[in-house]
């Protein structure tokens, strides 16, 4: 796997936790938020643990993290107090305030009604064109994926079997994204 020009494959795990781990961050399908910590707390643990960064700067960067995804003053507010697309927010408000080069999202809209889904999906979009940072999004949401990415890749049995331009995913000739996006099934396959 080459990252940043690098070749990680041979990478002790010691060494890519040191040089490559920092550059990333990662969006939970649930967000994976601790129910006893309150909304600051969640971002400032991120913070803690993956820079080393002093308590003013750490509240600083938790501030901005929640303005980017416009959920302002709520730093002391607790997950369960939160509705499904506010909780989505604050997820994504951790994994931006550690700074990452590069952002992993795990189904960001699964859950979600039409509406909020939309929500996410700009906000996706806006961070990637206001942060500059590289995305990668998991989803079975194809239109949502269309309408923020660039490029779109499709796995099947752990191998890539479609790139293309997202303006172009339509008018791919490939069966196996064809019977995807028009819901057949090949009950072989299963």
């Amino acid at each position: 796997m080459i990252i940043d020009g690098i070749d990680v494959a041979g990478f002790s795990e010691k060494n890519f936790n040191k040089k490559i781990r920092p550059k990333f961050s990662y969006v939970f399908q649930n967000g994976a938020l601790w129910d006893s910590l309150t909304v600051g707390n969640n971002i400032d643990l991120a913070l803690k643990i993956e820079r080393r960064l002093d308590e003013r700067e750490r509240k600083h960067r938790i501030k901005e993290s929640l303005h980017l995804v416009e959920l302002g003053e709520i730093e002391d507010v607790y997950p369960d107090e939160l509705s499904g697309g506010m909780l989505k927010r604050v997820a994504i408000a951790r994994a931006i305030a550690t700074q990452p080069k590069y952002l992993l999202y795990d189904e960001p809209t699964t859950g979600l009604d039409p509406v909020l889904e939309n929500v996410i999906n700009n906000l996706i979009k806006k961070l990637n064109d206001e942060l500059g940072i590289t995305t990668i999004i998991i989803t079975h949401d194809i239109l949502g994926a269309q309408k923020i990415s660039n490029r779109i890749a499709m796995l099947s049995d752990g191998k890539i079997i479609l790139t293309c331009a997202a303006d172009d995913l339509m008018n791919q000739d490939n069966e196996i994204f064809n019977n995807f996006i028009s819901g057949k099934v090949n009950y072989n396959d299963y």
